[in-house]
C-alpha cells in the first residue's frame, strides 16, 4: 500500500498517515510506503488529487479524501489479504 500525500500536509493528507501507521500496526504483512510531496510514483500511478492511496501497483486508488478504516481494510480484503 502506498499513501501520497501533499507538503506541507493539508488536514486530509495528516489522517491518511495515522491511518497508514494504524494498518501498518494491524496488518504487518503490508508493506506500508509514504510518499510526501511530488514524486515520480505520483505520476506513474496518474494521481491527480492528494491525499490518494495506491494498492497493489495501482490496481485500486482512492484520491481526494482520507478514506476510512473501513474503506482501507476493505480494498486489502479484496486483494486477498
Amino acid at each position: 500500500m502506498e499513501v501520497f500525500t501533499a507538503e506541507p500536509a493539508c488536514p486530509g493528507c495528516v489522517a491518511l498517515l495515522l491511518l497508514a501507521d494504524e494498518i501498518a500496526r494491524e496488518y504487518p504483512q503490508v508493506e506500508v510506503i509514504k510518499h510526501t510531496g511530488m514524486c515520480d510514483e505520483y505520476t506513474e500511478y496518474g494521481l491527480t488529487v492528494v491525499p490518494a492511496a495506491v494498492f497493489n501497483e495501482g490496481i485500486v486508488k482512492i484520491m481526494g479524501v482520507c478514506p476510512s478504516k473501513d474503506t482501507m481494510v476493505g480494498a486489502l480484503k479484496e486483494l486477498g489479504v
